[in-house]
């Protein structure tokens, strides 16, 4: 019954600030996905404020940096597999830092830059995790009484993908752990600035039992990381409680603020009928459906629709923690673009972490769906927009893909 009322009330809270994603197809839906510039001048502000929604990852700002002063490069980007260095130890990195809080922080920097220039501001999407509970977080301030904890009562922690260490296990099989959850979507993104959520590790139950239920752990990064003993009856708990949370999460992002909710761990290649489980309404359709044809993302971006989502995102990475400065150029390919116009639907919003002029020009509805077309003997896959924008890609080449825009030549063919 708590939780039931908590949505209620926070519903109630956040209709006021809602600010629905920009689904228009008047210029490219281009947006931000990452955790560069640590330290973010004007410049950056102004890079952000040009974008339709803007994420910003847990590796982003100065707790991290405070927690990983390392700085190790790469993905692994606090510090290298194996090296479990407690990240406590270093000045800074506790619960006061509150890493969502930050994120708040600068979406604040970003909407008040953009009503001083006249733009609309982005839609603002809180980078959450539903399995983790990192040590910069506000929520880890409660302790044991939140996280998982083995059979002698130690919390699990273990590296996660990024380097962190410790990290730990929001505990959804008790009450505590369920509410420090939900609190952080209350306070971040019902009653903060944030607009909607993307939620990594959705769907991802790190609880486990074998066969016959004898041997049950915690455990999701299994490199370097050594699992912890729990019971059967925590393993059980555990899902229950995070498949009775996931569902109130979605309604209180969604009907508070009509936000996005990126569902991560959830296939965008699921067959037709396939719902999202807990009610999420956006999908991330991955780098893996850039690395075939754009027909592959087609599909997948028609499946993800059939299959209920309201928004698909369309992303080909991060960027990264060690990104230059002074690099806030597009990311995004001449192939990653006219894969995506080639594919687009009202809805959809491609991640190029940077801009480009060409973004700003306009873009209009397309036409009609992308066809096959003979150009000089070759097959050509095309499709135009009200404005005169043309995407074509050479069936069957790996990356001869162009955008043409009206009153601009059009980039030379790859070698």
């Amino acid at each position: 019954m708590r939780l039931r009322l908590w949505v209620i009330g926070a519903c109630a809270a956040g209709l006021a600030g809602a600010m629905p994603p920009n689904t228009s197809l008047a210029t490219l839906p281009v947006g931000y996905y990452g955790s560069s510039w640590p330290n973010k001048t004007d410049v950056h502000i102004d890079l952000f404020s040009r974008m339709r929604f803007v994420t910003l990852m847990q590796q982003d700002g100065n707790c991290w940096v405070k927690c990983c002063p390392k700085g190790y490069p790469g993905m692994a980007g606090c510090q290298p597999r194996g090296d479990h260095t407690n990240a406590t130890d270093y000045p800074g990195c506790n619960p006061s830092c509150d890493q969502h809080g930050t994120q708040d922080a600068v979406f604040r920097r970003i909407q008040a830059y953009s009503e001083s220039v006249g733009r609309p501001r982005p839609h603002f999407t809180l980078y959450m995790n539903a399995v983790y509970d990192w040590p910069f977080d506000a929520a880890h301030a409660g302790g044991n009484s939140v996280d998982v904890l083995d059979i002698h009562g130690n919390p699990h922690t273990e590296q996660c993908d990024p380097g962190i260490f410790p990290s730990f296990f929001l505990d959804y099989g008790r009450l505590a752990g369920r509410q420090a959850f939900l609190n952080a979507v209350e306070k971040y993104i019902v009653n903060g600035t944030a607009d909607g959520v993307y939620l990594d590790c959705y769907t991802t139950i790190p609880l486990k039992c074998n066969k016959d239920n004898t041997s049950c752990f915690a455990i999701r990064n299994r490199g370097g990381n050594t699992p912890s003993a729990v019971t059967h009856a925590q393993v059980v708990a555990y899902t229950e409680g995070k498949q009775a949370v996931l569902p109130v999460a979605t309604k209180a992002v969604i009907s508070s603020k009509r936000g996005i909710f990126t569902a991560k761990t959830v296939k965008s290649d699921n067959p037709d009928g396939t719902p999202d489980p807990f009610g999420a309404n956006t999908a991330l359709i991955g780098t893996e459906f850039f690395q075939g044809s754009p027909y592959d993302l087609i599909n997948a971006s028609e499946r993800v629709f059939r299959n209920g989502y309201t928004y698909a995102i369309v992303s080909h990475g991060l960027s990264k923690e060690n990104r230059p400065y002074n690099s806030t150029e597009s990311l995004c390919t001449e192939y990653h673009l006219a894969s995506f116009l080639l594919a687009v639907r009202e809805g959809m919003f491609i991640v190029c972490n940077g801009w480009d002029p060409a973004f700003a020009r306009p873009l209009g509805n397309p036409l009609g769906p992308a066809t096959v077309v003979t150009e000089d003997g070759v097959n050509v896959l095309k499709r135009t927009f009200e404005s005169g924008v043309v995407a074509r890609w050479v069936v069957g080449t790996e990356d001869n893909a162009t955008v043409v825009w009206p009153g601009v030549p059009p980039p030379p063919p790859p070698p």
